[in-house]
Parts: structure tokens; sequence; C-alpha cells
């Protein structure tokens, strides 16, 4: 596996590592991924965008890297990755990257350690933060959202933390990875489950991107 050490994301983590996930370097359209540290404990990160998995080879360097955090026992951080609306937004593809992604949404669902959610104050929404809480749950175990807004509802039970600034970001994983790293993993799928059907059953809003100009 090819890797190269990162400054970025920086300084919000110790240390991080990128790595690519096969001999030909092919990187999709994420902004970061690999290994990250804060302190002594260990995530595989994946940083992207709201268009995170519009790449064939973004699945495929997704899915060969959160095998290889399944392989070392390692928690995930998706970070600015909307996996769920990144799975379910229709796009033209090929049978082969349709295939792609349905196999991400499978890993997600069935990955045994914890999956954590990031959103900063760069990630687009025009509907507010209050409509970004409602996607969260689906397939990660625990979120936090830079935000200004109050009165967010938490979503289900689902660990939700507000901050103001990006720099209280590393705190809150370390505090919610605490509280959701003692829940067995058939657990922790079956909350995935259980979120991702009654997500089913809201309305899906289009994105800024996907409604048409006027």
């Amino acid at each position: 596996m090819v890797s190269s050490t990162s400054k970025f994301p920086q300084p919000l983590f110790t240390k991080t590592i990128e790595l690519y996930g096969d001999r030909i370097g092919s990187k999709g359209n994420l902004r970061f991924a690999g290994l990250a540290w804060i302190g002594a404990e260990k995530f595989l990160l994946m940083q992207g965008d709201v268009d995170g998995f519009s790449m064939p080879s973004t699945c495929y360097r997704f899915l060969r890297l959160l095998g290889l955090a399944e392989r070392l026992k390692k928690p995930v951080i998706l970070w600015n990755l909307p996996a769920v609306h990144g799975i379910n937004t229709p796009r033209p593809a090929s049978l082969a990257w349709t295939h792609a992604i349905q196999n991400v949404g499978i890993k997600l669902l069935k990955f045994p350690h914890p999956l954590l959610t990031v959103f900063d104050e760069t990630y687009p929404c025009d509907e507010g933060i209050t409509a970004i809480s409602k996607q969260l749950p689906a397939v990660g175990d625990a979120t936090v959202v830079v935000s200004r807004l109050t009165g967010v509802p938490n979503f289900h039970q689902h660990p939700l933390r507000i901050v103001e600034h990006s720099s209280d970001i590393p705190a809150h994983l370390i505090e919610l990875l605490r509280s959701v790293a003692t829940i067995p993993a058939t657990e922790l799928v079956a909350k995935r489950r259980a979120a991702l059907h009654l997500l089913a059953k809201i309305p899906r809003q289009p994105s800024a991107q996907e409604r048409p100009h006027v």
C-alpha cells in the first residue's frame, strides 16, 4: 500500500499519514484519506465534500481503506463526507460504479468499529444544520458539527456535539469515541440499520447542487 506523510489536516491532528491504497496511487476526489492520530489514539480518516462519491476511484479507495481500518480494528472518521447522501444521490453510472457504491453502503453498515462523522464550517448546507442532523445517524455512530446555531435536536438519541470552532473538534471526537467504543459491534450495526430505515421514510430534499437554476 502506497503511503506518504502529510501535514493535512493538521494542526487538528497530532500526526497524519496519507494512504492511497494501491500501486498506482489512485486518489479519487477525497481531500485526504489515511491514518490520523489525536494524541495516542489512532483513526482511519477520510475527508471529502458533498461530491465525495462522484468518481468510481473514490469508491474503490474508500473501500480499500475501510477494509484496512477493519483489519487494524481502528475507528473511522468521515470528515465532510456525507456517505448517505453520496450513496443515495442518483447519477448516471456504469454497472461497475453502481456496484461499487452499493458495496460502500454495505461495508459502512456492517463496519464493526465506531464510525464518527464531522461536518465543519466549510460544509455547505442551505437548509441549516438541523437538516444535516437528520441525515447523520444513518451511517455514523456519533457526530461533531461546527456551527453557531443552537437548539439543534438530537436524532433518535444520536450522540451529537455542536461546537463553535474547528479547534474544539479533536477533544469532542475523543469524548464521543469513548462513549461508543464500549458498544458491541452487533449493536452498532443494528442501530445503523434502524436509523437508515427511518431515514428512508423521510422525503429527500435535493441539495443546492441538484436544484435546477432558474
